[in-house]
């Protein structure tokens, strides 16, 4: 539970550091803080609270230095020098190697870089250049290496080879980033294309919930067609909520459309697996149809392996053993 805890922590810190960096733009920017949001608000994290940061913050570790790490010890590497702090990856990606992947190491670097540096973008970018490789002298890029040497240029040369890929798959996603927006129609912006379909979703989930609701009272009040209209139209609104086939087969078991009950309880159980009133309510049926085995190893044994405590699974359970015991005595 605490890693969990402290994985989710890490996310949402380091998409709010991402937010806080300056890097992207505005709409991108304001994409990423309300998936911060959100995310806290589902998570129970709150990045101001002091107690909370303490009890589940890695730091000096950051999300992309624990990543790089785990990918390095599953694939059997390891690293020389010790993992870079935050204020490295702070530094790195003020750099611009936000998309490259992490930095390597001199034991790690290939002997068979051509001398050649890639004529890329970043040669128009001085500024940007001279940052990234006054990053990689801090990590230990060049050291042991003369400045001007042919081992200097070849490991350079490396160095603006890994900075061109990282400006080339930012363009990349941005062009990515302006066909969503195109996608989104015209006027709106990725954010609002996305904030409609959320509040779209919403209302649709909410809509879904009434008509259950109202299936349900129809139920209580023993008006099993009308609770079974109810459901349907549920399940049109939200065709993957497993609970509404569920609810329309007890309707149809009391309307003796056993053959639709069953086939609701099915699709209620592929669903949701672990459903264990579907498995119980599935186990009636072929208890009421006579066959007791099936009742047995398809429905109450299920529910009973899902609540081991549930009093009236067991039950069930125990009358279906009874009646197989009878008959097998009876033949």
């Amino acid at each position: 539970k605490m890693a969990t805890d402290q994985l989710r922590f890490a996310i949402i810190e380091y998409l709010n550091t991402t937010v806080k960096a300056g890097s992207l733009g505005a709409d991108e920017s304001e994409s990423l803080e309300v998936a911060v949001q959100c995310l806290s608000e589902a998570f129970g994290v709150n990045l101001e609270d002091e107690e909370c940061a303490k009890r589940l913050s890695l730091k000096p570790l950051t999300l992309p230095v624990i990543f790089s790490t785990g990918l390095q010890v599953l694939s059997g590497k390891t690293d020389p020098k010790p993992a870079p702090t935050a204020q490295d990856q702070a530094q790195h990606d003020t750099g611009g190697d936000k998309a490259a992947a992490p930095l390597e190491t001199p034991a790690a670097a290939s002997p068979n870089v051509a001398k050649t540096a890639t004529p890329m973008e970043v040669e128009g970018d001085a500024s940007l250049l001279e940052k990234f490789i006054a990053t990689l002298k801090e990590r230990g890029f060049f050291v042991g290496l003369t400045e001007g040497t042919p081992e200097w240029e070849e490991r350079l040369a490396k160095a603006r080879t890994k900075l061109a890929n990282a400006a080339a798959a930012k363009r990349q996603q941005q062009q990515e980033k302006k066909g969503e927006v195109r996608r989104a129609g015209a006027g709106g912006t990725t954010t609002e294309a996305l904030r409609e379909r959320l509040a779209a979703e919403t209302r649709r989930m909410e809509d879904a919930e009434k008509l259950k609701a109202e299936g349900n009272q129809h139920l209580s009040a023993g008006r099993h067609a009308e609770a079974v209209e109810r459901y349907t139209e549920a399940i049109q609104a939200w065709p993957t909520n497993a609970v509404y086939y569920s609810n329309r087969a007890a309707a149809y078991t009391h309307m003796q459309k056993f053959e639709e009950a069953v086939r609701d309880c099915h699709r209620a159980i592929e669903l949701k697996p672990d459903f264990s009133k579907a498995y119980s309510r599935l186990g009636t049926l072929h208890f009421q149809a006579g066959q007791y085995r099936k009742a047995i190893e398809e429905g109450y044994k299920k529910a009973v392996a899902l609540e081991p405590d549930n009093a009236q699974y067991k039950q069930a359970l125990e009358m279906a053993e009874a009646r197989v015991l009878e008959a097998e005595e009876a033949g």
